[in-house]
């Protein structure tokens, strides 16, 4: 059993990977995006994050990695043919330490900036913007 949505198919067990996505965006929203938001709404980063958490699971990624080994980019594709680019999500570091995430959604134009602070080497803060 599928349904469809702007042409792409999705079977039940991604409609439930989708809801179990959504709870956890929740969890995470409220729990881990504690520090400053600025110039953005709730609503916006719950959409920008479910579209990745869906696009994750049903399309097709690649990983790039840096010289050290660490993850610099994701890109997500519609297919394996990569037609469609859906999303790229960009990682810097200063050492091994992730800095910023940059997430953008290609097909709705908007790009999320979480930024890392840290204190002798302790998470202290993260700031997450849309535009």
């Amino acid at each position: 059993m599928s349904c469809c949505d702007a042409n792409i198919q999705f079977s039940v067990d991604e409609v439930a990977l989708q809801l179990a996505a959504e709870e956890a965006v929740n969890v995470e929203l409220g729990n881990i995006i504690e520090g400053t938001v600025v110039s953005d709404s709730y609503t916006d980063r719950l959409q920008l994050l479910l579209s990745w958490n869906l696009a994750y699971a049903v399309g097709y990624t690649e990983y790039t990695y840096d010289g050290n080994a660490l993850l610099t980019n994701i890109d997500i594709w519609d297919t394996a043919a990569k037609v469609t680019k859906l999303f790229t999500k960009v990682l810097s570091y200063t050492g091994t330490q992730l800095d910023q995430i940059i997430l953008d959604d290609e097909l709705r134009n908007k790009t999320m900036t979480t930024d890392f602070v840290y204190s002798s080497g302790q998470l202290q803060n993260k700031t997450a913007v849309i535009t």
